[in-house]
């Protein structure tokens, strides 16, 4: 059955299917398993703490019999010292103390009393010039040479050894290497001698000394005594075990044992039923883990197949929780979101989608739709590289155990929205040309027919010599009406031309240097019979050096005039209009036409660029016009990568400024007009 399972799944996941069960968010662990190896690792910790408390056992005896065994020597340091205090400075009254010597009393007492009573191996009595007045080993006198002198520890300890101030005797005590074994030895100062009744102790005569060695039956008697198997004596600075110092400071050895390590016993039994425990538990974790183990290979033949429809599906899905929360992903989602799996999980909504109005993102606006689903954007990438693609989102509510959760599809709607907005533009551009066409049959109708109309009357009547014979003076006139008018319809035509020129990049400049000064005295000089007539007048602002331009001249003029023209038809009777000339601080020329003008409102003023826009745009205004002006010198000055800045407000004038690029000032040197 097993091996059916295995051979199923593993012909139908995929490769996205097969990463599925390696999901954190999706591999869900039994409570069978989760028994078990609470059990192990129950009876792994109780294994732990089996050796941990038997080490600290082991720890706390040692040391305990560390304790001991200093104790012990402590103790007979602290006696060997008083029994030595006591010989050497007698507290009765009239009893006799070393000094003076007595051979034969010091060779019993201080010899064969000490040996048989105390143990002690030796004594001396040294005075207070270091000179050695009595020595006695094993309880027979012996030499003076016999005494360890010089001796470091041993010169420490008489050191020690002293008067205090307040009179009474201070003895020390220490372990010393004697002959190459350790002994525990004590010095007493001696009591001075003769004392009368009442009479006080000075500086002592000198010292006794006695030595007792650390020997096998000393340690054996203890070590029976406290339970300390094998205590003995190791030589060496690096002897392991209870240290022994000397008084100078230097290590001779220490005491060692065998310790008694209750934790080892402690182990001893309680290991081996642990073990029992742990091989029965990892038994029933074993048959629990192997019946979770074919469960779960059924669970994953089922989530295989989904898998497999979820990650083959060509529209993103979006499996997200009830406060909005993402909670898995297909492969098509993380291709439209720009984003891997791992950075999408857990993200709100709002990280991967926003509407277009700003409002928050819920599964009840989402599934609300009610399967018509809805329009929103998708965020693609993250950081700077964050855009918004148009997407259509269909969501609804999986019903399964636990908490809600919701599917979204999301499809990428870029294509239709382009080909939606396209068609709009398209829309939109129709309808502006049917306007433009609509707008350019009115104005031209108007501009064409007014002097055509002249042109045809005027014509009539001298072809019908209505006023008498040619040589009328009448007939003059009505030529100039004529002229006139044919002149303004060759006008209207060139700039009709001019801008379908510019337009379809038929125009071509014939670029020669400018001096702009001259130029601009032209233009006015051409202008100022027209505005003497209006009554507007004209003002120059130009200064001598001002440097050439290289520019096309005919096309300057022309714009120029264009501007001249417009200033003094929308200026009214006592008004002015200035020319100004100057250098730009970037190195480049503006010429600039400022009127005291009507104006041109804000909304009017961001389309009078556009071909037959006029301020004024009803046919029975009172400027005639065909729109082509502005929008004709715009064309013109960005032929000469340059542009033209318009400022106006309502009573307040207009300033109408032409820029060229510095690349295109040259300097006086050859300017011509």
């Amino acid at each position: 059955m097993t091996t059916e399972l295995e051979s199923t799944a593993g012909t139908i996941a995929t490769p996205a299917a097969r990463r599925v069960p390696h999901r954190p968010h999706i591999r869900t662990w039994s409570p069978a398993v989760l028994l078990a190896l609470l059990m192990l690792a129950g009876a792994a910790i109780a294994a732990v703490l089996l050796f941990v408390a038997a080490h600290g056992l082991n720890r706390v005896a040692l040391e305990t019999e560390a304790q001991v065994a200093r104790a012990i020597l402590d103790d007979h340091l602290d006696d060997q010292a008083q029994v030595t205090l006591d010989r050497a400075w007698p507290q009765a009254p009239g009893a006799r103390g070393v000094l003076p010597l007595d051979r034969d009393w010091a060779s019993y007492e201080l010899g064969t009393a000490f040996s048989r009573t105390f143990g002690f191996d030796a004594s001396f009595v040294i005075d207070a010039a270091g000179r050695t007045l009595f020595a006695s080993r094993n309880g027979a006198p012996q030499p003076p040479e016999a005494a360890p002198r010089p001796h470091p520890g041993l010169d420490r300890l008489i050191a020690a050894a002293v008067v205090r101030p307040d009179g009474r005797p201070q003895p020390a005590a220490g372990v010393l290497l004697l002959d190459g074994a350790p002994h525990l030895a004590a010095v007493a100062p001696l009591r001075p001698a003769p004392l009368s009744p009442g009479e006080s102790g000075g500086a002592s005569p000198g010292v006794l000394v006695t030595t007792r060695p650390i020997d096998r039956g000393l340690l054996d008697r203890h070590a029976r005594r406290f339970l300390l198997p094998g205590l003995r004596f190791e030589s060496g600075a690096d002897a392991p075990g209870t240290p022994l110092t000397a008084p100078d400071g230097t290590r001779i050895g220490a005491l060692v044992w065998t310790s008694a390590r209750p934790g080892d016993a402690l182990t001893g039994w309680l290991l081996p039923a642990l073990l029992v425990a742990g091989g029965l538990i990892g038994a029933l974790a074993w048959r629990i883990a192997a019946a979770w183990r074919d469960e779960q290979r059924r669970a994953a033949l089922v989530r295989n197949r989904l898998s497999a429809v979820l990650e083959g599906a060509a529209d993103a899905i979006v499996l997200f929780d009830a406060a909005g929360r993402v909670a898995d992903v297909n492969h098509a989602a993380e291709r439209l979101f720009g984003q891997p799996e791992e950075a999408t999980l857990g993200q709100p909504l709002g990280a991967l989608l926003r509407a277009a109005d700003g409002g928050e993102l819920t599964p009840d606006r989402l599934t609300g739709a009610g399967g018509q689903g809805c329009d929103l954007l998708a965020v693609r990438g993250a950081g700077p590289a964050e855009k918004e693609v148009p997407v259509e989102v269909r969501a609804s509510r999986i019903a399964c155990e636990g908490a809600p959760l919701y599917s979204a599809v999301v499809r990428d709607i870029t294509l239709r929205k382009e080909l939606e907005n396209g068609l709009r533009a398209a829309k939109e551009a129709a309808e502006v040309a049917s306007r433009a066409k609509s707008q350019f049959v009115a104005t031209m109708s108007h501009e064409l027919r007014t002097p055509l109309n002249a042109i045809i009357g005027f014509s009539e009547i001298i072809r019908d010599q209505a006023m008498g014979p040619l040589g009328d003076p009448h007939y003059a006139s009505y030529a100039e009406d004529i002229h006139e008018g044919a002149t303004h319809l060759l006008a209207v035509i060139n700039d009709i031309l001019d801008i379908a020129k510019v337009e379809t990049g038929a125009m071509t400049l014939s670029e020669r240097p400018v001096a702009p000064e001259a130029l601009v005295t032209a233009c006015v000089r051409l202008m100022r019979d027209r505005a003497e007539r209006a009554g507007v007048t004209l003002v120059e602002a130009v200064d001598d050096a001002t440097p050439a331009v290289l520019a096309d001249e005919r096309l300057l003029k022309q714009m120029l005039d264009n501007l001249l023209s417009n200033a003094v038809k929308f200026t009214p009777a006592g008004g002015s209009v200035t020319v100004r000339a100057a250098p730009t601080k970037d190195g480049g020329l503006a010429i600039s036409v400022a009127d005291t003008g009507e104006g041109i409102a804000p909304e009017v003023l961001e389309r009078v660029f556009s071909p037959f826009v006029q301020a004024d745009g009803r046919l029975s205004r009172g400027h005639e016009g065909t729109g082509l002006g502005l929008p004709l010198t715009k064309a013109l000055i960005e032929r000469h990568d340059g542009r033209i800045e318009l400022v106006s407000a309502p009573g307040r004038g207009t300033v109408a400024t032409l820029l060229l690029p510095p690349g295109r000032v040259l300097g006086r040197e050859g300017a011509t007009v």
